[in-house]
C-alpha cells in the first residue's frame, strides 16, 4: 500500500511540472494543430478521390474487354481515350499540393 501511494505521489509531481512547465500546448497551438490535421486531412481525400476519378475509366475499360465476348466493339479510340484521361492525374497533383508548397515556402522565407 505504501508503494502505490509513494508511486502516486511521483506521477502526481511529475504531471504538475509537466503542466507547469509550459509544456502542454496552448489554445492557439492546439487550434493551429487542428487546423493542420483538417488540411492533411482534406488533402489525402483529394489525392484519393483524383486518384480513383482518373483511373477507373481505364480499369473499367479492362475489366469490360477481358469479359465481354465480341472485343471488335472495343475500339483503339475507347482505349487511348480512357488512357489519357488516367494520365490527367499526373497534371493535377501539383495543383493539388501547390498550397501546401506555397505556405511551406513563405514559412520557410520568414525564418
Amino acid at each position: 500500500m505504501t508503494l502505490v501511494f509513494v508511486i502516486g505521489l511521483n506521477v502526481n509531481t511529475e504531471l504538475q511540472d509537466y503542466a507547469g512547465g509550459g509544456l502542454l500546448p496552448t489554445e492557439r497551438q492546439r487550434v493551429g494543430h487542428e487546423r493542420a490535421l483538417r488540411r492533411s486531412v482534406a488533402l489525402l481525400a483529394s489525392v484519393v478521390v483524383v486518384f480513383s476519378v482518373s483511373w477507373l475509366p481505364l480499369n473499367l475499360y479492362h475489366v469490360l474487354t477481358d469479359f465481354h465476348p465480341d472485343t471488335a466493339t472495343f475500339h483503339y479510340s475507347r482505349f487511348s481515350t480512357t488512357h489519357i484521361h488516367s494520365l490527367t492525374q499526373s497534371l493535377s497533383y501539383p495543383h493539388l499540393y501547390a498550397a501546401d508548397l506555397a505556405s511551406a515556402l513563405m514559412l520557410l522565407l520568414l525564418l
